[in-house]
């Protein structure tokens, strides 16, 4: 009977620490609701209640609807419009006046927003430090490598790559196979990356099976952030499992496994001035290098970790957007042949011979219609096409609204570059749109006026250090396409390039197997 009695109370006294705890989690929840739609400081800012209460539909459509989210947050800009709630602690600005606001230049600070910015292996990089103090060290510190300056004087290294990549599409020309150029790009972009910030390229050029792992390995990277950003658990259980079990787990990240593995083995000998880094003076140095003699670096910047992963993301930034970006354009030019014999003829008159050596980058840049061509690609193709948040020190005013102090708020470059104010037609490619006459000289130019409202490189403190190598690559592909080689399309469409799905970088189609052409003729 005693023994009943401690069981009953034993029950009792289970039961009422259940409810308790079930009490306690319910006030949470429902004072939780409460503060978010009413209390909270952005309670005032228009936008869909549901979004505002949970950040469940971001997931729905990011996850599960595979990266649509942000056909959502412009639906929710035509019903409640310019700037709108789109989660319970974020913002978003559609309108292109207040970009400059947000990602603003120095002597402003800005800090990103954690939450973007959680990914393995990668949050020492600098493009992921949220900081804007540790962010300016670790930039000033890379900022040199990428300068024009350097640029020129390792464009025979770009200039290689190029050449392989013709001399490869000529290979197709003799066994009438389609020809990807969404992997020869990809191929091509990554060579050069690794040529100029590494010291050697990685062969993909001479690899295509190794070219399409790389394509399917960025597309799975990006495709797993939104996972991360709404469970960052995932992060610390990721750093758990060997990198050999992960490959194994998902085979299209094997290559990118590799290469981390390689990378680190190089930063290691280059702290270690092992082989053929024992020497300070080298003519020819590699990213890594320069941040270890960097004088604006600290000591705890330079450890193997950090400057491991610096040079991963290097990797994989440097790859993806002109090789999209050159795809694009090419989809374009082939699609509408008229722009391309008007490219073609402006590039004549420096280039008559497609046997010679491409012209310089200097020579290059000064073709308008080119410059236009490119632009163009840029526009379509967006760059980092998800939200981008920035937290301000500083309260922001937009219109009757106050911002307050570090609210996370963005402005999608997609919206920038479809605004139909801004770029009447915004969906088709139109490279005139970035010319003007000149008054003076009667002649065309690029319309400086309207290149402020391309953000594909980024804009403010935080603007993509890439610029001026990106550039230099577009350039040189573009035209060594254009002046040595015949394409057409083959079994490519619109839908194969459009933008569909947000993956932070722009999807076409979940089923496309990118832009595939047939070689007619190479000039080499």
């Amino acid at each position: 009977m005693a023994r009943d009695s401690i069981v009953t109370m034993l029950t009792d006294t289970e039961i009422s620490w259940a409810l308790a705890v079930g009490a306690i989690l319910l006030s949470y929840t429902v004072y939780g609701a409460i503060y978010r739609l009413y209390l909270s400081p952005l309670a005032k800012f228009p936008g869909p209640r549901l979004v505002a209460l949970t950040t469940w539909p971001e997931f729905y459509y990011d996850v599960v609807k595979q990266g649509t989210y942000i056909w959502e947050v412009e639906k929710m800009h035509q019903k409640y419009g310019p700037i709108v709630r789109v989660s319970p602690d974020e913002l978003h600005c559609s309108d292109p006046a207040f970009y400059d606001t947000i990602y603003a230049s120095l002597p402003q600070r800005r800090d990103k927003y954690v939450k973007w910015t959680q990914a393995p292996d990668c949050n020492n990089a600098t493009g992921f430090t949220t900081v804007h103090d540790l962010h300016r060290i670790r930039r000033d510190a890379l900022s040199p490598f990428f300068s024009m300056r350097n640029t020129v004087n390792l464009e025979d290294n770009v200039r290689a790559c190029v050449d392989k990549f013709v001399a490869k599409m000529a290979e197709y020309l003799k066994t009438g196979e389609p020809y990807s150029m969404t992997a020869g790009s990809i191929a091509t972009t990554m060579d050069v990356v690794t040529s100029y910030s590494f010291g050697e390229p990685f062969g993909l050029l001479d690899d295509e099976t190794l070219a399409f792992r790389w394509r399917d390995s960025v597309i799975h990277i990006m495709k797993a952030l939104p996972y991360v950003r709404n469970f960052p658990q995932l992060i610390h259980i990721m750093t758990w499992v060997p990198e050999s079990l992960g490959a194994k787990l998902l085979p299209d990240l094997a290559v990118l496994v590799g290469w981390k593995q390689r990378i680190r083995q190089q930063v290691a000998d280059v702290l270690a001035f092992k082989g053929v880094y024992a020497k300070k003076d080298r003519e020819k140095r590699t990213v890594i290098e320069e941040m270890r003699d960097s004088e604006k670096l600290p000591a705890q910047e330079k450890t193997l970790v950090r400057l491991s992963e610096e040079a991963s993301i290097l990797m994989i930034a440097g790859s993806e957007a002109p090789a999209k970006t050159h795809t694009i354009t090419w989809f374009h030019l082939l699609d509408n042949p008229a722009k391309l014999a008007r490219l073609r003829a402006e590039l004549a008159t420096v280039y008559a011979d497609p046997k010679a050596p491409l012209p310089s980058i200097s020579v290059l840049e000064k073709l308008p219609y080119l410059s236009a061509v490119i632009h163009e690609g840029l526009r379509l193709h967006g760059g980092i096409v998800g939200r981008s948040p920035r937290l301000s020190p500083n309260p922001m005013q937009y219109k009757d609204y106050t911002i307050p102090p570090r609210t996370p708020i963005s402005c999608m470059s997609a919206f920038q570059h479809l605004n139909t104010d801004t770029f009447p037609e915004p969906r088709k490619f139109i490279p005139e749109r970035w010319l003007i006459r000149d008054e003076d000289t009667d002649k065309e130019i690029l319309n400086t006026d309207l290149k402020k409202h391309l953000v594909s490189f980024g804009r403010g403190t935080r603007n993509c250090l890439g610029y001026n190598l990106g550039m230099a690559e577009l350039r040189l592909m573009v035209a060594a396409v254009a002046t040595r080689v015949e394409l057409e399309l083959f079994e490519t469409d619109i839908d194969d390039v459009d933008f569909k799905r947000d993956w932070m970088i722009p999807q076409a189609k979940l089923d496309s197997q990118g832009v595939r052409v047939k070689v007619k003729a190479v000039h080499i």
